[in-house]
């Protein structure tokens, strides 16, 4: 009974931080294999990159919806990547005779737009980018043309982000993708720490634990305890205090993204078509409880359980700028914004693993930004083309941004520096993400929340959580492969 008790937490704990956030092998048979897809997937097969030839599009006006512009439309002079982008889409214009407009798009109402057009047989958009979860929310609704046939779109090219065109890919059709360069700015999660404060508490960087395959959970709860200090003996962890983490969100992103690092996938396709979700096995017990210790009874992790989202993120926030605490997980981009305002040095690691031996991971959020092609466009083939052309000069990019870290040494050693040249190396994805905007799959799972802070007793909920959830997934899963 209390093996069952603890697999019931165990899988209402991941269902709810389904609802609060995002995310490949299957743990179950200890693969540890990033770039794994689900069984029933085609994904496409990489080949040589073809040679472009730019195409006459006789001023074809090109339009892009995105959430906000700063991916595409930079100030001149800014920075070195902002000009980079701006050079990039000047040169398509100008070698494809084209005119690339951006609209800034509320994501609520992508959805009713496209609709709104293609219900009048007309175009909305040529290109949308926006966040994975937004995507994935109006993919069912049968909204995004698959690419694969598609004119000038040569998926197997090293310019796409491979991960992201696997979780793109249902039944053999790619509804959306990412350009290799813009992996840097959405980034995976990462645990950042205080290079200052290890050498203070003479502490070895965690990446000599990486290394030995070594970097787990158990040893940053050893490290974290080493760190805590009560500044002003209140008996209470708070902003006055030297912490071992500062977290923001501890139950939703924070556990999240912990679970996925250690267990490698949530969804599962199985033999029949239909998908399940992972999280009654005995490493999701385990990982739960770690997760609980370090939350519930513990008290060198600082938040503030009994506040809204965003004061723990205050909290987060104002650990990260005065550096108080020894480590802070978030995505990698937020290295630049850090480099700006800390005034201690800092690195960055994958976030630890459940057990030695087992590679370690920065699992990519739902807010990836992610690109697809809307339905009823009578030049869809213009725009294949244009923007395949657009991820291809891109790849450029990334090394422009790159520099642009090394130059202002934002990172403080060599590791955290090669990590993020080499940032694919560790992402880590799932198709979970796809869903996290299924507002029918995640309301199920939204009235164990408080029951993740109280670690209260799961077991009347947990088939009807569970059930309620693998309902509507694989209601939105049957709807987009159909």
């Amino acid at each position: 009974m209390k093996k069952f008790l603890f697999l019931c937490m165990a899988a209402l704990m991941v269902l709810t931080m389904l609802a609060g956030c995002t995310s490949p092998d299957d743990t179950s048979s200890g693969s540890n294999n990033p770039a794994a897809t689900n069984s029933g997937d085609t994904s496409p097969t990489t080949v040589e990159d073809p040679v472009l030839t730019p195409i006459d599009m006789n001023g074809y006006v090109f339009t892009v919806a995105a959430e906000g512009t700063v991916l595409w439309d930079q100030e001149p002079g800014n920075s070195d990547h902002g000009d980079a982008v701006m050079d990039r889409v000047h040169k398509i214009e100008e070698d494809y005779n084209c005119d690339i407009q951006f609209t800034a798009v509320n994501p609520n109402d992508l959805a009713s737009q496209i609709e709104t057009k293609a219900m009048a047989g007309e175009k909305s958009y040529d290109l949308i980018n926006m966040n994975l979860s937004i995507l994935g929310k109006i993919l069912p609704k049968k909204f995004l043309e698959p690419l694969n046939n598609v004119e000038g779109m040569h998926l197997g090219a090293s310019y796409w982000f491979e991960q992201v065109t696997d979780i793109g890919t249902f039944g053999g059709k790619t509804f959306f993708v990412s350009p290799t360069f813009n992996m840097i700015s959405s980034g995976g999660n990462a645990m950042f720490y205080n290079i200052d404060m290890l050498e203070e508490l003479k502490l070895p960087s965690p990446w000599e634990y990486v290394k030995k395959g070594e970097w787990t959970w158990d040893k940053f709860i050893e490290m974290g305890e080493l760190a805590f200090k009560d500044t002003n003996a209140n008996n209470k962890t708070d902003t006055d205090d030297r912490v071992g983490a500062a977290v923001n969100d501890p139950f939703g992103d924070f556990a999240y993204y912990a679970y996925f690092a250690s267990l490698h996938k949530i969804i599962e396709e199985n033999a029949d078509g239909s998908v399940s979700l992972i999280m009654d096995s005995e490493r999701s017990v385990t990982m739960y409880n770690k997760l609980n210790d370090m939350l519930n009874v513990r008290n060198f992790i600082s938040y503030r359980p009994e506040n809204n989202t965003n004061d723990q993120q205050a909290v987060g926030y104002q650990f990260q700028r005065d550096g108080n605490a020894l480590f802070h997980m978030n995505v990698m981009a937020m290295g630049k914004a850090m480099g700006r305002e800390a005034e201690f040095r800092f690195g960055m690691v994958p976030l630890p693993s459940l057990e030695k031996g087992e590679k370690n991971y920065c699992p990519i959020t739902h807010n990836t930004s992610v690109y697809g092609l809307p339905i009823k466009n009578p030049d869809l083939n213009k725009a294949g083309v244009i923007f395949n052309a657009l991820a291809s000069i891109g790849q450029n990019e990334v090394d422009v941004q790159i520099a642009e870290y090394v130059d202002n040494e934002w990172f403080g050693d060599e590791e955290s520096m090669e990590m993020f040249k080499n940032a694919a190396d560790y992402m880590l994805l799932d198709k979970a993400s796809v869903f996290f905007e299924n507002r029918d799959f995640v309301m199920g799972t939204r009235a164990v929340m408080n029951g993740i802070k109280e670690s209260q007793d799961f077991t009347s909920n947990y088939e009807t959580a569970r059930g309620a959830a693998e309902i509507q997934l694989n209601d939105a899963w049957a709807k987009i492969i159909s």
